[in-house]
Parts: C-alpha cells; structure tokens; sequence
C-alpha cells in the first residue's frame, strides 16, 4: 500500500557519497508525482495536495517545531500540513546524538534536551497523530512511497557549491537530476511522467 509522503532535504547527506547516490537513483526511478523546491517550507502546497498516513522527512533538521509558532519556514512547515492531525510524521536524521538529543538539528525553541517542554517529539507537544525520530536510511521503504519531494537547501548544503560553477550543474551531473527538473529549481516543480510542470 502507498502510503507515505517521502520529503527529502539534501542536508541530510554532509557530502556526495556512493550510497547517497545509490538512494536518489532509487527514489528518482519511482514512478510517482515528484516535486524539487529551492528551500524546505516551498514544499508544503505540494504536501498538502498529497494527504498520506506517513510523511517521512529525511533530513539533517527536525522541521518540526511546538505547534505555537505561525510562521512557516524551513524549520516549521511541517507544523502547518494540513493532514497532520490523522499521520504518524517520522524525522528520519543522520545521526540521533548530534541532531535530536544535543538540539542540533532540532527545530523548536528549546532545543535543550529530548522531552524538554518545547519538544515536538516529546510529551505530545505536536498536533500530529505521532511523531518519530529514527536515524539512518534503513527505515525508508520506497514501496509505500506515494510522492517525493527534495529540498535543495543551500544555505545549508556544503557540498553543493564544491567545484561546480552552480549548484543546478551539480545537481544534474552528479545526483542526474534530469535538466528539465532543474532550469530554474527555486520555483516549485511538479515532476508527473517526467515531465516538469510549473505551478
């Protein structure tokens, strides 16, 4: 069953590595609506249209804030989905001890420890169903994968600009994002069949 909002930040991956490569292929071969946006929250109109069980957000940053917060920016959208309140949202992160439990990557006010009183992922501090932090790409099953969208974040992707004249180079020779995906990425791109539709 395809249940499962799959988000991707590529600040999640702290340089391009083999099995980094391998992952995208896999997720850029389903057959799915996809979406690429310049930064985080420009994805949401997107998630909104594909309610699901699960949005699962692979990602160096939690996204995810106390619910108290209005604005909706890189580190909040996800308090602003529409079907959050029926969905289970999973932070999929690199690495649990510097993301989640030091505050790194977390994106709520406290940031101090896991459960403090702003913790999103703690003591039920979250409009959705549940939330879960996991670590590691394991989790992912792309078979329940119903849409995908990437994140490219630049202001937090280092390797994005090593060695490259522009990032949209990089992300079309080394991830083969195809070229039509990527001619001006800071505008949302719906990606049905192939094909890029502006919206």
């Amino acid at each position: 069953m395809k249940d499962t909002f799959l988000s991707i930040d590529l600040d999640f991956w702290s340089n391009v590595t083999p099995k980094m490569l391998e992952f995208i292929k896999e997720v850029n071969r389903l057959k799915v609506p996809k979406l690429i946006a310049n930064e985080h929250h420009h994805i949401l109109p997107f998630v909104n249209k594909h309610p699901s069980k699960v949005l699962m957000n692979i990602d160096y940053h939690s996204d995810l804030a106390e619910d108290n917060l209005s604005d909706v920016n890189c580190g909040t959208w996800a308090n602003h989905v529409k079907w959050r309140l029926k969905s289970h949202y999973i932070w999929v992160c690199p690495n649990r001890r510097d993301c989640y439990v030091k505050g790194n990557g977390r994106c709520d006010t406290g940031r101090d420890f896991p459960g403090d009183p702003t913790d999103p992922f703690g003591k039920r501090l979250s409009t959705w169903k549940y939330t879960t932090v996991k670590t590691g790409l394991q989790w992912v099953n792309l078979s329940r994968v119903k849409a995908v969208a990437y994140a490219v974040s630049p202001d937090y992707v280092e390797w994005l600009d090593a060695g490259w004249k522009t990032p949209h180079q990089k992300l079309s020779t080394v991830l083969k994002f195809p070229p039509t995906w990527l001619s001006d990425y800071v505008k949302y791109k719906y990606i049905i069949r192939g094909k890029a539709v502006v919206f």
